[in-house]
């Protein structure tokens, strides 16, 4: 679950089980796939009796926005939050240029809101971004603003 939610890569096994390869930078997608929930389909596929060429599943490219979407409803959805070292690593090839901040809106945006109706941690020295336990019950509201 963790992998999940730190969009580390990982590969799922068995039928309905879903895989992940996240790949960051201008012009990369990642992949996530789901294998068929249809155990009968899925061990026939294993037993030679299928006729597709692999494994019966469902495909999804992710595109830089997606993944960048994800980073932010993930990790607002944890206490730690968003850390901005790991924002800029993955996404300087986005309009934000890495930025977390401009793309939180800290200046005059979203995330200045928040801070006015006390819905954020603050930390101070770890450059994170993070919603306190208030903020996150109003987490789908929130991610709205940054779709």
């Amino acid at each position: 679950n963790m992998a999940y939610w730190n969009q580390n890569c990982y590969i799922g096994i068995g039928s309905g089980a879903t895989s992940s390869v996240y790949r960051y930078g201008a012009g990369q997608n990642g992949i996530r796939w789901t294998n068929t929930r249809d155990i009968k389909h899925y061990i026939d596929y294993w037993l030679g009796n299928a006729s597709e060429g692999s494994v019966p599943r469902d495909v999804e490219i992710l595109d830089q926005s997606t993944q960048e979407f994800e980073f932010l409803m993930m990790g607002l959805r944890t206490m730690d939050g968003l850390s901005a070292d790991e924002y800029r690593k993955r996404f300087t090839d986005l309009a934000w240029k890495g930025n977390l901040g401009d793309r939180l809106g800290t200046e005059n945006g979203p995330w200045k809101r928040l801070i006015e109706k006390n819905m954020v941690q603050i930390f101070d020295s770890d450059n994170r971004y993070a919603l306190n336990s208030e903020g996150i019950l109003f987490l789908n509201q929130i991610l709205e603003e940054y779709l």
